[in-house]
């Protein structure tokens, strides 16, 4: 069976290659910054994509808009392509993280 890693494996070719980005303020850190009471909740959602659905939402990301063609075409027809073809549906399982901490006054 034909799957969406092998679209990206044969036609994701963007311009400038990913890299792992490190954010400068790590909010599993925030007590070494004053903060205090530091919580997480976790909020569970599902998000279901028919094969157009989930060629807009990919055409969202800012690096799959930079692919340069022949490669772009091919790359958007072979997601659609996979999806149609393992009926007509991605779905997403997410993880919404919430932290809430206090600052003292």
């Amino acid at each position: 069976m034909y799957c969406i890693q092998k679209v990206y494996d044969e036609y994701y070719k963007p311009v400038t290659e990913y890299k792992n980005m490190k954010e400068p303020f790590d909010y599993l850190h925030a007590t070494d910054y004053g903060y205090v009471d530091l919580t997480r909740h976790d909020f569970y959602g599902k998000r279901i994509f028919s094969a157009d659905e989930y060629v807009m939402y990919c055409g969202t990301h800012s690096d799959h808009i930079l692919i340069p063609e022949p490669y772009k075409t091919k790359f958007f027809e072979g997601l659609r392509s996979v999806v149609l073809a393992g009926g007509d549906k991605v779905e997403f399982r997410d993880t919404y993280v919430l932290y809430l901490t206090k600052k003292p006054a």
